[in-house]
């Protein structure tokens, strides 16, 4: 059957292979197909192929392979062995010719291809989890939606879609790093599905947000939206309690959405829809907390997205200005300024700060935008400077900016470009901003202030987490009180008694202390009787582009 060289060729191979009669006995079988088998059960000469093949059907027998054998006198196709039935292996069946004979006989060469299998499993699993949490991914969730829209269309059960976003966690991931990242991420996947009665319902959408659907088992509509609020609430709580990884703590706030289906003649890409915008306006309105999903909250996304879209526009076009408006000591004479962003929109004219700065802080425009306000500050502050009357002026910080890993080295490296006395720049920041920081805050703060001297003002003091420790711990320099109790001093009791110990407090720390929002002569002269340090104000200048203000600051 075989001459001496084939033989050689035939055992020596590293292939699997062989030799086959018409009915399909083996004849012979070389080492490397044997290897293929367990240890007692190898590729036994006499025996039949097919006590070696998974399926059911005499290989040589079968019409595709006759059919195939008699056109080309080749078939190849894949099988499973019965030692290996999770792996398919490919199969080529070969007519060997001998004119000496009548009798047919084949070479059956075998090639391994499970690892390309288990390649093609994993990715083809890879395709249906998100790889940090190995949660069930969109594509999953989607599928699950729709054939869930199609099972239950017209009748009243009733379920809820949540979607849970992580508040802030861009933050986690650039201050530690994606590894400390993935790790958090993967304690909040085990949290959620610790407290859902069908765990294998949650789906990560990727990075920082999960979704799950839950059926609320009632009929009424109003129950099942009480109810689907206390699971998100529950969710939400679970993730806000205290998380140590790595002997450190940390604290965890999400946002999340949740909507009722079916209702109406909906796709599954609306119910997602809906669940991602009630998260939306749960994260716009503050974050850490929940809200379900109503109609208008639609428009009122459009109309956030059309903005910020509008927003970088401004930011390229160059459409955002900086006004100042001065801050006046007790004789009425301006002492320094603060500076104020505005947007002067090409074709809605003048748009609000309380309208775009909520947007931008929402977003990571703030930093963009609140970097070039410090650089273009700087620059103020050093055509002060050379004009040798120098203005010092303080800018608004957010809590975004300050949390930045690359702030303190940026108002460094401004401080130096332009040349100024680093005592003339002040930096705001509000309570806000040090309660989400901490004792995080601390370092920058104290490596901007005592190494370079640049000065920090507590913005807005006695409307939030008013805490003497700030005072106490943190290099703070100046207070500036709220407008809220400037206005309403001459007439309520309480807002004039605050007024008067924010001042005495700042007397005794030595602090500055800057009263907001004075309009009228009789704030004025009542701050003047207390010794307030400096005040802010229409009744001594409204904000103005900022080259009117220094121009009459150094005329």
């Amino acid at each position: 059957m075989l001459n001496q060289v084939a033989q050689q060729i035939f055992e020596k191979t590293s292939f699997p292979m062989l030799v086959l009669d018409e009915h399909s006995k083996i004849l012979h079988a070389n080492s490397a197909a044997n290897s293929m088998l367990e240890k007692d059960n190898l590729f036994q000469v006499g025996s039949s192929i097919d006590d070696y093949l998974s399926d059911s059907h005499p290989l040589i027998e079968q019409e595709v392979v006759i059919e195939s054998l008699g056109m080309r006198q080749y078939w190849q196709g894949h099988r499973r062995l019965s030692d290996s039935p999770d792996f398919s292996y490919d199969l080529q069946l070969i007519l060997l010719s001998d004119k000496e004979s009548e009798s047919k006989s084949y070479l059956l060469q075998i090639t391994d291809n499970s690892s390309m299998t288990q390649i093609n499993e994993q990715l083809e699993r890879l395709s249906l989890v998100e790889s940090v949490t190995e949660l069930p991914n969109r594509h999953v969730l989607m599928n699950r939606l729709g054939w869930k829209m199609a099972e239950i269309r017209g009748q009243k059960n009733i379920f809820a879609l949540i979607y849970i976003d992580l508040d802030d966690f861009k933050q986690i991931n650039d201050i530690y790093g994606h590894s400390l990242g993935n790790k958090v991420i993967k304690r909040c996947a085990s949290r959620l599905t610790d407290i859902l009665d069908e765990p294998e319902a949650l789906c990560s959408m990727g990075s920082d947000e999960f979704v799950v659907m839950v059926a609320m088992n009632s009929l009424d509509k109003k129950t099942a939206f009480i109810k689907a609020n206390q699971i998100a609430d529950d969710m939400r709580r679970v993730l806000q309690s205290p998380m140590v990884i790595e002997q450190k703590e940390y604290f965890i706030r999400a946002s999340v959405g949740f909507t009722l289906f079916p209702e109406g003649l909906k796709q599954a890409e609306d119910i997602f829809r809906e669940a991602e915008t009630a998260m939306y306006h749960a994260k716009n309105s503050g974050g850490n907390r929940v809200c379900g999903f109503e109609p208008e909250m639609l428009k009122n996304l459009k109309e956030f997205k059309s903005l910020e879209s509008a927003l970088r526009v401004a930011i390229s076009k160059q459409e955002l200005q900086i006004y100042l408006q001065p801050q006046v000591d007790l004789d009425g004479n301006w002492a320094s300024a603060e500076a104020l962003l505005r947007w002067n929109h090409s074709e809605q004219g003048m748009i609000s700060p309380a309208v775009f700065i909520p947007i931008a802080e929402k977003t990571d425009l703030i930093i963009e935008i609140g970097s070039w306000v410090i650089e273009q500050v700087c620059e103020m502050i050093q055509t002060t400077q050379l004009a040798g009357k120098p203005l010092p002026i303080s800018v608004n910080v957010s809590s975004r900016q300050f949390s930045n890993d690359h702030f303190s080295t940026f108002v460094i490296d401004m401080l130096q470009t332009y040349h100024i006395d680093n005592q003339l720049l002040t930096l705001e920041i509000t309570e806000s901003v040090l309660l989400n920081e901490g004792e995080e805050a601390l370092p920058a703060m104290l490596n901007l202030s005592k190494e370079y001297g640049v000065k920090f003002s507590l913005d807005d003091f006695g409307t939030g987490y008013s805490s003497l420790s700030y005072l106490q711990h943190l290099p703070i320099h100046e207070l500036k009180i709220d407008q809220s109790f400037i206005r309403d001093m001459q007439t309520d009791m309480k807002d004039a008694a605050l007024v008067e110990l924010i001042i005495n407090i700042a007397k005794k720390l030595n602090l500055i202390v800057v009263a907001e929002g004075v309009e009228t002569e009789q704030q004025s002269q009542l701050l003047n009787d207390q010794d307030c340090s400096l005040m802010q104000g229409y009744l001594f200048e409204k904000p103005l582009p900022a080259d009117i203000i220094l121009d009459s600051w150094l005329a």
